[in-house]
């Protein structure tokens, strides 16, 4: 099985300055741990979640 780590938030306590780092600190403690690849989310500063949660689909079927 391979593993991979998504990264969606870069929000941490020591800010932007820390980024690039902190970031080096994460890929390199997940290639020691045996992880496969690292991913990031398409936006480096994410909007807050919009909305209610959804309803699956599927589960409006029921």
């Amino acid at each position: 099985m391979r593993l991979g780590l998504h990264i969606s938030n870069f929000t941490w306590p020591d800010g932007p300055a820390r980024l690039a780092p902190t970031l080096a600190e994460i890929a390199s403690a997940a290639d020691e741990a045996g992880f496969e690849r690292i991913s990031v989310m398409d936006h480096l500063w994410q909007i807050g979640v919009v909305g209610p949660p959804e309803i699956v689909p599927a589960a409006e079927a029921l």
